[in-house]
């Protein structure tokens, strides 16, 4: 082996002090994802509970109890579909039977005045009654109470917007060519704030049947240039 002298072995000594510099100053990548997901707004069942309390034996609320919730329905944030469950516990022990008359009548008040507060399309469920357990009144007593408060539980959905901008990459050095850490956040927030109901980016707000006849057909007008023409007057005011 011919080992290099003079000029020659100090420039190779330099070449190899700067290959050594060079490797130590490199960064190991992370490793490359998978599946790079773009932002998408995301859409996640809420419930909002309210409790409206009842004096004594009295089937309607209070004007106190009316104000609440009065108020509670005004601060709702509800967009698109929803749905109201009055629950009240049961005035029976476990197994003894359905839950009284003045049960009943509490959640038919309650039911009463949130018909006047929502939207006419938000259905309001008055029979479904929770059981609980049944507990010894005070002084021994083994009487059963007389009704008991209703549980107003409003069932929606809320949309979580993606965390953008987001410039967690830098857009400037990227050596695994991914997509811009940024691509698509203005539409997936744009669509999240401009959705009318949430639950359709929920798995389960799919599509109902379709006719795949009529599909077809107006694909078939797009082509041969038969496209029916719009109806003007149904968008007059």
């Amino acid at each position: 082996m011919r080992v290099p002298t003079g000029t020659a072995a100090a420039s190779h000594a330099a070449l190899i002090a700067l290959l050594l510099g060079a490797a130590a100053g490199c960064v190991p990548l992370a490793p490359v994802p998978s599946a790079v997901v773009q932002p998408q707004p995301q859409a996640v069942p809420v419930t909002y509970a309210h409790t409206v309390r009842f004096g004594g034996g009295s089937v309607r609320p209070d004007a106190t109890e009316a104000a609440r919730l009065r108020a509670f329905a005004a601060t709702l944030p509800l967009r698109g579909r929803a749905a109201v469950q009055l629950v009240t516990p049961t005035s029976q022990p476990a197994g003894v039977g359905a839950d009284g008359a003045t049960d009943r009548r509490r959640r038919a008040a309650v039911a009463e005045i949130l018909s006047g507060l929502l939207p006419g399309d938000v259905p309001i469920l008055t029979d479904a009654p929770e059981a609980v357990s049944f507990e010894r009144l005070p002084g021994g007593s083994s009487g059963l109470p007389v009704g008991g408060p209703v549980e107003v539980l409003v069932h929606a959905h809320e949309v979580i917007l993606p965390g953008c901008p987001d410039w967690s990459r830098d857009p400037a050095y990227d050596p695994r060519n991914l997509p811009l850490s940024n691509l698509g956040c203005a539409n997936a927030v744009n669509l999240g704030l401009m959705l009318a109901d949430p639950a359709d980016l929920s798995p389960s707000g799919y599509l109902g049947a379709a006719d795949g006849t009529r599909e077809a057909e107006a694909i078939v007008r797009y082509r041969t240039d038969k496209v029916k023409q719009l109806k003007t007057d149904a968008l007059e005011p």
